[in-house]
């Protein structure tokens, strides 16, 4: 890949990345939303009880990137915990590793010896809201919600759908949770003129021990280049296994030469 396109997959790995993160996708509701005693409510609070069971996540990480008319292929493994921390060790095509911890996005390649570093500090809060909305954290009490009904998801998988709304910037989640067992479905984001930036659409289900977990996640994410597609594939899936803080830590060689991007 050309040194100048790695600034822009970065930009679109973390957008992708996160939206696509299981931690962050499935667990996007914090109890501190007062829902009213309805039965619509009583969904959401299922959704959030089953997916609370998710602390961390360390997996196989298959990724195709269509960005314009280049296609990415990586393979890796992947591990994350619940407070939005991911790590990425691709073995394919080359050794690489991404972090996201508190405050950057680290992605270090051995083979150049660069490291890339896009910061993700309070003023760069903005710029992160538009390019992966999150319901948590601070935007979550400033929420509406409003349950819209029942109907088909795809074909043949009948589902519960609900809008959110984020009162501050106008942002607007579509979420689509299956009636049977509350997988999550499909989710679209858009902005305050109704065009659709991201969408996600998670789908080969797994069982692991009282968890269901995606097996597979697609993204569809429009950004200032144009539109970016990934599909993840997930194998080999632990769930709630201890993550310590050192997985999150990016170790690098002195002479590593490091390429900031900032606000």
């Amino acid at each position: 890949m050309a040194a100048e396109r790695r600034p822009f997959l970065l930009y679109s790995l973390d957008a992708m990345i996160r939206t696509t993160s299981i931690t962050v996708s499935l667990i996007l509701f914090h109890l501190s939303f007062s829902f009213s005693q309805t039965t619509e409510a009583n969904i959401l609070q299922k959704f959030i009880k089953e997916n609370d069971k998710i602390t961390s996540i360390d997996c196989s990480l298959e990724q195709i990137i269509y960005e314009n008319n280049a296609i990415e292929k990586y393979k890796g493994r992947y591990r994350s915990d619940k407070k939005g921390r991911f790590r990425i060790d691709y073995s394919e095509p080359s050794t690489q590793t991404v972090i996201s911890n508190e405050k950057n996005l680290l992605w270090y390649m051995p083979d150049s010896e660069i490291l890339y570093v896009i910061q993700n500090g309070p003023a760069d809060a903005g710029n992160h809201k538009r390019l992966y909305p999150k319901l948590s954290g601070g935007i979550d009490k400033s929420l509406k919600h409003r349950y819209l009904g029942m109907w088909p998801c795809g074909f043949f998988t009948l589902a519960h759908h609900f809008l959110f709304i984020d009162v501050k910037n106008g942002l607007k989640l579509d979420m689509a949770i299956a009636v049977k067992d509350l997988r999550l479905l499909e989710k679209r984001i858009r902005d305050r003129d109704g065009k659709e930036i991201i969408k996600e659409m998670y789908g080969d289900y797994h069982t692991i021990g009282q968890v269901l977990f995606p097996g597979r996640v697609d993204v569809y994410a429009k950004t200032k280049n144009g539109y970016v597609r990934s599909i993840s594939f997930y194998s080999n899936i632990q769930l709630n296994i201890p993550l310590g803080d050192e997985v999150f830590k990016m170790r690098v060689p002195k002479k590593t030469r490091v390429l900031t991007y900032g606000r």
